[in-house]
């Protein structure tokens, strides 16, 4: 599945099927297809499709940004954002494990290591936590988990002299998040609501949707428990889909939750 807006990959492969529709950010109007093959598909499959759609909405929030006179502080080198917990789709996890599973020997080595050292710290820490799931709204608990976890110093398993490992293939969520530049340094103040770049869509939360609706479950999983929790659930992992109903539900999921942005969502299907 790839985001095929002009129809290059149709082109080469007029059997594919598209899903054409249209995204209103911050005024501007952005138009993205979904190319797909009719066969059946992993959940794995959906995440480059929205990596692709995750990179134009946040390229074009940065122009509009920059028209604006504001800047963002996200750089090569600023990692202070790596030391909160986040949380990634069952689909992510399968597909950041792929990608690390296909890696040279000693590089996967060292990030199978770093993500089992980061995982028990995780567990043991959060164990630790009295007001560990003290909260009735999901979002509250992962926010104020999120909140305490920054302050035990744990970074990413995947950071290296502040520098991502897996940056090619990283979290949506991270894709997703910017911090504006500021008189303040950024140590201890990315969290800044007043200086988070907001996201009128986030592709990271209709994908982890998306995956709930396709398993019967909500599975998200946190990120240093990525590659454990795909090497525990190889026939999720392989599990397949219809394509078109991947592509389907990642679809309805985005119209029900930014429905009034969205415009000429239609299926159409493409014969030689």
């Amino acid at each position: 599945m790839l985001e095929d807006r002009q129809g290059f990959v149709r082109s080469l492969r007029p059997n594919r099927r598209v899903v054409r529709f249209e995204l209103d950010i911050f005024g501007h109007p952005l138009r993205i297809g979904i190319s797909f093959a009719d066969r059946p598909a992993e959940l794995a499959e959906l995440v480059p499709m929205a990596r692709q759609i995750t990179d134009r909405i946040t390229r074009l929030i940065t122009r509009n940004l920059n028209f604006s006179g504001r800047k963002i502080a996200c750089q090569k080198g600023c990692a202070h954002c790596c030391y909160y917990l986040i949380a990634v789709s069952t689909a992510e996890a399968f597909c950041i494990s792929n990608a690390i599973f296909a890696l040279g020997a000693q590089k996967r080595r060292m990030l199978i290591r770093a993500c089992c050292i980061a995982g028990r710290n995780t567990i043991a820490s959060i164990a630790q936590n009295p007001t560990t799931g003290q909260d009735t709204d999901q979002m509250d608990t992962l926010q104020n988990l999120s909140d305490w976890y920054s302050n035990l110093s744990l970074r990413c398993p995947f950071l290296a002299d502040d520098c991502c490992q897996i940056y090619e293939y990283r979290p949506l969520v991270c894709r997703e998040y910017f911090v504006l530049e500021s008189s303040k340094p950024c140590a201890g103040d990315c969290a800044d609501s007043s200086r988070r770049v907001n996201i009128p869509v986030s592709i990271a939360e209709i994908l982890a949707e998306t995956c709930c609706k396709l398993q019967g479950a909500d599975n998200t999983v946190i990120l240093p428990l990525a590659i454990p929790y795909a090497y525990d659930n190889p026939d999720d992992a392989r599990r397949t889909f219809p394509a078109e109903t991947l592509v389907r539900t990642f679809v309805e999921t985005l119209c029900d939750n930014i429905y009034q942005n969205i415009s000429n969502v239609e299926m159409t299907s493409f014969q030689l």
